[in-house]
């Protein structure tokens, strides 16, 4: 969602074709391999993708691997970007430019919350509710400019 609200504040009219919904459902193995398959779909039908943002680091990998078998340059011909800022981001060739969610930190903050609600316990009819920012940040490395 997102991503469509970027486009339509920067009056880009989305295109529905250049979104991958891939079927999380299957065995891992099948999944990566429909996923690659779908990627190589995607570029070869847009041969002026100059981009790719996945959902997480494991789809962005992904992406990397079909565009070199294609005989595309990272980050020259296209530059990818994942979330997550795990193990593979850091250790990929080239290093993954990320959007680190800062997930130990948003898990300590979650657990503070549950703890804090289980010690306090005060019957009432009416649920509390919290809200904690935590900011994100962008992780550059050499997947993109």
């Amino acid at each position: 969602q997102g991503y469509l609200e970027a486009l339509e504040s920067h009056k880009i009219q989305p295109k529905a074709e250049l979104i991958l919904k891939i079927d999380d459902t299957l065995d891992y193995e099948s999944n990566l391999e429909a996923l690659e398959h779908e990627i190589e779909q995607l570029f070869k039908s847009n041969d002026d993708i100059d981009g790719i943002f996945a959902v997480n680091e494991l789809y962005a990998l992904s992406a990397m691997k079909v565009a070199r078998k294609l005989g595309l340059h990272i980050p020259d011909d296209i530059q990818v970007i994942g979330f997550t800022n795990g193990v593979l981001s850091r250790h990929s060739t080239p290093g993954l430019t990320t959007v680190s969610q800062h997930a130990q930190q948003m898990g300590e903050c979650a657990a503070d919350l549950l703890i804090n609600k289980l010690e306090n316990k005060v019957e009432t009819e009416e649920e509390e509710f919290q809200t904690i920012v935590i900011e994100t940040e962008l992780i550059e490395r050499e997947s993109t400019k």
